[in-house]
């Protein structure tokens, strides 16, 4: 994770360094060269995401953040919001929580 905490732009295929990026607030790539095969997820459809799917537009997309580095913040917010809920640490107490509620249910 160190090395998406010092990235100015995060580029991936598809892999859970997509969620983290987002999570860290990175500025997103999604790098697809096949010609068959859509996007896994939809980062880039969602619009937290810059899609390269040739080469000029992977330069496209590094250029657009460099010159922007904000451009898709306000939308990666509320979708890392949606996807992780909180990133507060607090998870654990909520599951404890939510499973001693559970429990007072039995």
């Amino acid at each position: 994770l160190s090395i998406i905490n010092i990235s100015d732009i995060v580029i991936t295929k598809f892999s859970t360094t997509a969620i983290e990026a987002l999570a860290f607030d990175k500025n997103l790539i999604i790098m697809n060269l096949s010609t068959s095969e859509p996007d896994k997820v939809n980062y880039v459809k969602d619009g937290v995401a810059l899609g390269a799917y040739n080469s000029q537009q992977l330069i496209d997309s590094v250029k657009q953040f460099m010159k922007n580095k904000n451009c898709l913040r306000d939308r990666r917010e509320g979708y890392v919001e949606n996807l992780l809920y909180k990133m507060d640490g607090n998870a654990s107490e909520r599951i404890a929580a939510a499973i001693n509620q559970l429990l007072e249910t039995v």
